[in-house]
């Protein structure tokens, strides 16, 4: 969050419940699935509409997602491509 305008940007408390819940996904599904993630990342979304409308800061351009994050995007491309699909049904739209 801390890319977002700081006009828009929610308090860190407001959000911890989600952020935790997030985990937990991630967690439980692992243990249940014992699923191994694959080695390539989704594409990224686009943030062009974002950036237009003045809800990300500039250096969010130049950004770099973290580790974990890697992860969990590898996470979610590995649960995709197990029930048949592939990314391009997920954002059809490549947003």
């Amino acid at each position: 969050s801390e890319m977002l305008q700081k006009e828009i940007r929610p308090n860190f408390q407001d959000i911890k419940p989600l952020l935790v819940a997030y985990e937990n996904y991630f967690e439980v599904v692992a243990e249940v699935t014992h699923i191994r993630n694959l080695e390539s990342l989704p594409p990224a979304a686009k943030t062009n509409k974002l950036l237009e409308n003045d809800l990300l800061m500039e250096e969010f351009q130049n950004h770099k997602f973290t580790e974990d994050i890697n992860t969990h995007r590898q996470f979610f491309q590995t649960l995709i491509r197990q029930q048949g699909w592939n990314w391009e049904n997920v954002d059809a739209k490549n947003s």
